[in-house]
């Protein structure tokens, strides 16, 4: 008989295990890049370098497309860098272009927030958009956003 009362004293507590394994965590997981993805950013945030954007169908109304993500090479740590470090590390990772695009003629990238570095993220992303062929009265690059995927290269 003491069995039985333990084993079923034991199942609520089983059962509660269970359920609470099943309920979402509130705090998102980090959005790990891949070629293809679709961003959205903030018009402000086109051209920051470590902007997060909101990840999206490429269905969607986006503004970027990633073309390439390359890993940082060990040694190289992200906060230690300067502002022309991080400028030449980009020119090399994206601005080879292995063929031109139709519809995309610039392209930026991104580098892990301080967050996502502190997570291990050990990468810079390489994205392609699409500016006006004129600037506005302020000299600055009217980004252009669309739906569907506009990537035509590597």
């Amino acid at each position: 008989m003491a069995r039985t009362s333990r084993s079923i004293g034991l199942l609520p507590l089983l059962t509660l295990g269970i359920l609470l394994q099943s309920v979402p965590s509130s705090v998102a997981a980090p959005w790990k890049p891949k070629v293809g993805d679709c961003v959205n950013y903030q018009t402000a945030e086109v051209f920051l370098a470590t902007a997060k954007g909101t990840p999206t169908k490429c269905s969607a109304i986006h503004n970027i497309e990633v073309y390439r993500i390359s890993k940082l090479q060990s040694g190289q740590i992200l906060p230690e860098l300067s502002a022309i470090e991080l400028t030449q590390i980009a020119n090399s990772a994206c601005s080879s272009w292995s063929k031109t695009s139709k519809f995309l003629n610039q392209w930026t990238y991104r580098v892990p927030t301080n967050s996502q570095w502190k997570t291990g993220a050990r990468w810079i992303r390489c994205e392609a958009l699409k500016t006006a062929d004129v600037a506005d009265e302020n000299g600055q690059l009217q980004v252009i956003s669309f739906r569907g995927k506009k990537l035509d290269f590597k």
